[in-house]
């Protein structure tokens, strides 16, 4: 079986300067993120996987709604949940710390957050991004 050559990805990058630091030692300098041009919403993925599989669109869409309504039970349940090709997600949470046993409970959770820990594949994948950037004054 021979391995399929992937095509190398570009992403777009915009420096802008901002302050940057804590307090009053902030300092202008230049800081680079990524262009993010759009959100792709579950019918654009529905329709571009179709057109992709030749699978019909409400086929893949029943498929899809049955798939995150496991992704969102498990997660929630306290599983992670392995995406092929993209990797884990997992929950996460940030607690206040507290000196007392009678002090603990749900009350101290600040923020509960879901984690992505990409697979080795995606990591394989993101090193060979090309990036090209854009300076805005």
């Amino acid at each position: 079986k021979q391995k399929e050559e992937k095509q190398m990805s570009t992403i777009q990058t915009r420096s802008k300067k901002r302050p940057v630091g804590f307090g009053d030692q902030k300092e202008d300098m230049y800081v680079t993120r990524p262009v993010r041009y759009s959100t792709l919403k579950k019918g654009t993925l529905v329709r571009l996987a179709s057109l992709d599989s030749g699978v019909p669109a409400p086929v893949l869409k029943g498929t899809y709604n049955a798939l995150m309504q496991q992704v969102d039970e498990m997660l929630f349940n306290g599983h992670a949940c392995y995406m092929p090709g993209i990797g884990y997600l997992r929950l996460s949470l940030s607690a206040k710390a507290v000196q007392n046993k009678e002090n603990v409970g749900v009350a101290q959770i600040r923020c509960i957050r879901i984690l992505l820990r990409p697979s080795g594949e995606l990591r394989e994948a993101m090193d060979e991004i090309h990036a090209t950037t854009e300076v805005v004054d």
